[in-house]
């Protein structure tokens, strides 16, 4: 795979600095005989003749263009440099821009109605270079300087570019994504001893979150930006970097606070995704409870609290050339300070225990206990993990006192309602293996599985990708009944990779007569027993899927439904970001043909009752589900809940086939026949309060 043309140009300087120049020539030669745009090529040609490389295909007028910018080269070399010249009177702007371009555009084009003497936006290594994205605007102020060879935005480091760029006393930073007033520069002015900035507060209290934003805007002078370091490079994740640089101007340089007048800028609305997809962060909430931005704040804000104080001298350096009247590159030519791993380990450790602290007093007494535990909170804050999951975890190691490395395979895995459960694997139906669980109080722990081949190690990644059929069964005491979840298991064991039985085992007959039944045939092997002691609800079966077969396609349903070939279509069409559910056909009890789907008082497909559920695992979005399978409304409440989370909700029933295999003339369930009108009522009552007095139906 070919390299970036910016990375292969960032190599040649590196090579011909470090007086490496036999190699610089031969990338160099290479370079030449590529087509490159007129931007790339200047860059080329005053590579080469600073260094004096060999370039076959440089004309005399292209020598006398690079000999013109080699000669400004050998003015300034660093970034450094540029930050000892002379200040000016005036003001300057200063934005960073990582493949923001298009925002960055629309607010420009406020920023160059301002009274200010020049625009400098630094481009961090965009895939679409920003110079091409401006080439229409003409504005002799705007600068803009490229830094190369910067694959992560680190928002510190690309800021601290244009800010140690700029030349003139006043200096306004805004995002690439905050448009100004014409009048921004008069409405917020600031003197010798004080600065000017955003406040996310204002947009709180008018109930206008987006607009919270703007907190990163900030008009400070060059002179007190010199004296504190601008910001602080430790801070190389997202969170705490403006609230870092607002605390040491008013402590360190004892400035006054002026809040930026809030209707005077505007904060330009995007995609959270969007604007998190160059940050190293996870996109889900922390302790399922807070935005994640929050803790990396909170860790942030500890870092600098523990690292040695930020001062200008351990600012990063940069090489820098001038490629066209308006356009430079830079290169970063310093080794990143080192932070070392019991500092970032402490800052992650008191931001979980600031934000336990907050969210569940159970958690943080836990935590106190064994602070060192906390990293089972953000294993589950990574893996996106149930908190009561992570919490039992923990539970378990402090009461049983076990080795914190015996939990690395699943650790807080979400089978908290297996309160224990040892897993064991043995040897099962034929080829097959069994998966039983002990039900006593514990911690989930893994062997080893003999009968399928699958070992500890691959169990997890050797289901990407394939269809996974999970179902609750018993041992239904009516022999004909029985009948028709053997039929269903055997049905659907033809088109399903794996069927995984979750099991109420009391007499062991189900197990026994399936034995019977498909003994020795070869679709054994996709046979899973899971003993489980008691109806699960949707919440455990989802999370298990989640642990045990990452990257499957899940099916849930009752053990009363069979499936035909029509289910092999699913694959095609499912995605994470969607979820499946499908209503039912009734078939005939004895000749098993179909009866067609059920329909509603309109004589159309009852599309609001639903008997399978389909997703990819792991669940990309979260959704009430904590009710049990097979009980009164839960697939009404199922579809509702869904159809409110981000997940997109289908419903190919008139495309895809599952069956209800179930003489009306009998119904054994035990736990269906308890529930009487009243009860059906009165769990409805309760969901409904759960959620706002809304009927979730």
């Amino acid at each position: 795979m070919n390299k970036p043309l910016s990375t292969e140009l960032a190599q040649l300087k590196d090579l011909a600095s470090k007086g490496e120049l036999e190699a610089a020539n031969k990338l160099a030669i290479k370079l030449s005989n590529m087509s490159l745009r007129p931007a790339a090529e200047k860059l080329l040609e005053s590579i080469c003749t600073h260094y004096c490389l060999d370039l076959p295909k440089m004309n005399g007028a292209a020598i006398a263009n690079s000999n013109q910018i080699a000669a400004d080269l050998t003015k300034i070399k660093t970034l450094s440099e540029f930050d000892e010249l002379t200040i000016k009177e005036g003001i300057s702007i200063v934005s960073c821009c990582m493949n923001r371009n298009d925002n960055l555009k629309k607010a420009l084009a406020t920023w160059i109605k301002l009274d200010v003497d020049e625009i400098i936006i630094v481009d961090w290594c965009s895939s679409t270079p920003v110079s091409e994205t401006l080439a229409d605007i003409n504005d002799e102020r705007i600068k803009i300087i490229r830094v190369e060879n910067e694959p992560k935005w680190i928002l510190t480091y690309g800021f601290n570019v244009g800010l140690r760029f700029a030349r003139y006393s006043k200096v306004f930073k805004f995002d690439a994504d905050i448009t100004v007033n014409k009048n921004f520069i008069e409405l917020n002015t600031f003197e010798s001893g004080e600065y000017v900035r955003g406040n996310w507060e204002f947009a709180v209290n008018n109930n206008d979150e987006d607009q919270k934003f703007v907190n990163g805007s900030f008009g400070a002078t060059k002179e007190t930006l010199q004296r504190i370091g601008y910001y602080n490079e430790y801070i190389r994740t997202y969170g705490w970097d403006d609230s870092d640089i607002y605390q040491r101007l008013s402590i360190s340089c004892g400035l006054k606070i002026k809040y930026i007048d809030p209707n005077s800028l505007f904060h330009l609305e995007q995609d959270k995704n969007e604007r998190l997809k160059y940050q190293s962060v996870n996109k889900h909430l922390f302790l399922d409870l807070f935005e994640p931005t929050e803790y990396y704040n909170i860790k942030n804000k500890y870092l600098t609290c523990l690292e040695d104080t930020w001062l200008p001298n351990k600012l990063a350096d940069y090489s820098i050339w001038q490629v066209s009247k308006n356009c430079w590159n830079s290169l970063r030519i310093t080794e990143e300070i080192k932070i070392e791993d019991y500092v970032n380990k402490d800052a992650e450790k008191y931001a979980v225990l600031k934000l336990a602290s907050w969210a569940n007093a159970h958690l943080f007494e836990l935590l106190q206990r064994d602070s060192q535990l906390y990293s089972i909170v953000l294993d589950h804050f990574d893996r996106r993990i149930p908190l009561s999951s992570s919490i039992h975890v923990i539970e378990t190691i402090l009461n049983k006192g076990a080795e914190q490395d015996e939990f690395d395979f699943v650790k807080g895995c979400g089978l908290d309602a297996l309160t224990a459960r040892k897993i064991t694997f043995i040897d099962g139906l034929a080829t097959s293996f069994i998966i039983e669980v002990d039900g006593k109080e514990g911690l989930l722990q893994p062997s080893f599985v003999k009968g399928g081949g699958i070992s500890e190690k691959n169990l997890t990644s050797a289901f990407e990708g394939k269809t996974i059929f999970i179902t609750s069964v018993f041992d239904e005491p009516k022999a004909d009944r029985l009948d028709e979840y053997l039929y269903c298991i055997e049905e659907n064991l033809k088109y399903f990779d794996l069927v995984v039985l979750l099991y109420e085992r009391e007499t062991g007959e189900l197990s026994r007569k399936i034995k019977e039944k498909i003994s020795g045939s070869n679709i054994t092997e996709r046979l899973v027993f899971l003993d489980y002691n008691k109806r699960p609800t949707f919440e455990f079966i989802f999370d298990m899927a989640d642990t045990l077969f990452p990257k499957a396609i899940i099916h849930v349903s009752n053990a009363d439904i069979a499936v035909d070939s029509t289910i092999n279509k699913i694959p095609d069409f499912i995605e994470p970001h969607k979820f499946f559910v499908l209503s039912r056909c009734e078939a005939n009890a004895k000749s098993k043909e179909s009866q067609g789907l059920i329909l509603n008082q309109l004589g159309v497909a009852n599309t609001f009752s639903a008997d399978m559920w389909i997703y990819c695992s792991p669940r990309s979005f979260s959704f009430k589900c904590d009710f049990e399978i097979g009980t009164f409304h839960c697939d009404s409440f199922m579809n509702y809940y869904i159809s409110q989370s981000d997940y997109q909700l289908f419903n190919p029933c008139l495309s895809i086939n599952i069956y209800h295999i179930h003489n009306p003339e009998f119904n054994s369930s035990e736990s269906k026949a308890i529930y009487q009108k009243k009860e059906i009522d009165l769990r409805l009552e309760k969901e409904s309060a759960i959620n706002d007095g809304k009927t979730p139906i």
